[in-house]
C-alpha cells in the first residue's frame, strides 16, 4: 500500500511506536529500550515484529489517503473516519 511510510523512527514521544509481542517468533526482534521519566532511567527489553501508529489519528490519516487514491465513496464511512477515540 502506496501510503504506508517505507520507514519510520521510533522515539519515546515519536508518531510511531513498537508492536510488543509476548513471546519471541521467528520475524521478531529483540528490542532494549530506554526510558527516561521522572528523573529516573530503565531499559525495557521485548519482542517487536513491527511497528504500529502511536495515536488512531496518525493510521486514519493513513486510511483516508488510501481511500481517496482507490476513490472510494466515503459517505458512509464518515463514523469511521471521524473516530475520536481515547489513544
Amino acid at each position: 500500500m502506496a501510503q504506508l511510510p517505507n520507514e519510520v523512527e521510533v522515539q519515546q514521544k515519536g508518531d510511531w511506536t513498537y508492536k510488543e509481542d509476548y513471546d519471541e517468533s521467528p520475524s521478531s526482534i529483540k528490542i532494549k529500550e530506554k526510558i527516561v521519566e521522572d528523573g529516573y532511567t530503565y531499559t525495557k527489553e521485548f519482542y517487536s515484529s513491527g511497528v504500529v501508529p502511536r495515536t488512531s489519528a496518525i493510521g486514519l490519516n493513513i486510511l483516508k489517503k488510501a481511500l481517496h487514491v482507490a476513490d472510494v465513496e466515503t459517505e458512509g464511512l464518515q463514523w469511521l473516519l471521524s473516530y475520536r477515540g481515547e489513544d
